[in-house]
């Protein structure tokens, strides 16, 4: 069974803003006073980059079998007929609906489509929603321990940027055990700004603890930098959807597949659309 998981490409944005923090760190890090372990004050950016840390895990990313015992589990399962199964679920399936039901509930934590086109129950959407958000939290806070109050509000900062991305699904069309279904949308200018914001705050945050640290005053705990220096990558990405703009309209495509009479999103295209509802390269390029 697999769990459908669309987010993935975000963590791997925020990760890569904690990496340039680490980097300014190593400034405050060069006193004897002031060691900021960078295991507990940002995520390690990975060298050796493997396919399942950048792309959505197989086990995370397609719809679960909706009559499986588990809550969580739902899917869109082809009927039990050879003619039907070759004829791709006759007339019944709606790709285009199916895709806008994913989505809406992934992004959004809409479950109105995904109830009504019976791939899950709105209690096994609000689970796969809630379930999408721990793991984008459990990417950002790997290794640090923060305190309940900031892993909140950086929960809600989360949700909010997902809430607000901007895409219309299209048409689909039928190709062999497949179905091609274009998604417009217009890329989120989030990111950008807010790593802007965050590399200067941090930057003044490291100087200011340098300082201390050569004039001898208590400089703060490691637990006390990994609240502060969350804290002010949650209130750059939050201050940046103050005032997000958006880019122009373009679209995608999103394949839907047949594979063991079940249709399930193209992972590959669902990492892929991630990234292009966000300015994901402002911090690529960043981190080079």
């Amino acid at each position: 069974m697999k769990k459908f998981r669309i987010r993935s490409g975000v963590v791997v944005v925020i990760i890569m803003l904690m990496v340039i923090v680490a980097g300014c760190g190593k400034g405050a890090s060069s006193t004897d006073d002031v060691k900021p372990d960078k295991d507990t004050t940002a995520v390690e950016e990975k060298n050796d980059t493997k396919e399942d840390e950048v792309k959505p895990d197989k086990d995370t990313t397609a719809v679960e079998e909706k009559n499986d015992t588990k809550e969580d589990d739902v899917q869109a399962e082809v009927p039990e007929n050879d003619d039907t199964v070759l004829d791709g679920y006759g007339d019944s399936f709606d790709a285009s609906a199916y895709v806008k039901a994913l989505m809406d509930n992934s992004y959004k934590g809409d479950s109105s489509a995904f109830v009504e086109q019976e791939v899950g129950t709105k209690e096994q959407a609000e689970k796969l929603y809630e379930e999408g958000i721990d793991t984008e939290m459990s990417g950002i806070t790997t290794g640090v321990q923060l305190s309940e109050e900031l892993q909140g509000e950086f929960r809600d900062v989360l949700k909010d940027v997902f809430k607000n991305v901007k895409y219309t699904v299209g048409d689909a069309t039928k190709k062999d055990d497949a179905y091609e279904v274009e998604v417009k949308y217009q890329k989120m200018n989030v990111f950008a700004p807010a790593m802007e914001t965050f590399q200067a705050d941090s930057e003044a945050y490291v100087a200011e603890m340098t300082e201390k640290a050569a004039s001898g005053e208590d400089t703060p705990s490691e637990e006390e930098i990994n609240e502060k220096v969350y804290s002010m990558l949650k209130d750059a990405i939050k201050g940046a959807m103050g005032s997000v703009t958006y880019g122009d309209e373009e679209s995608t495509t999103v394949r839907i597949e047949l594979k063991d009479k079940v249709w399930t999103p193209n992972e590959d295209d669902l990492y892929n659309l991630e990234l292009l509802l966000f300015d994901s390269e402002a911090v690529t390029d960043a981190a080079q």
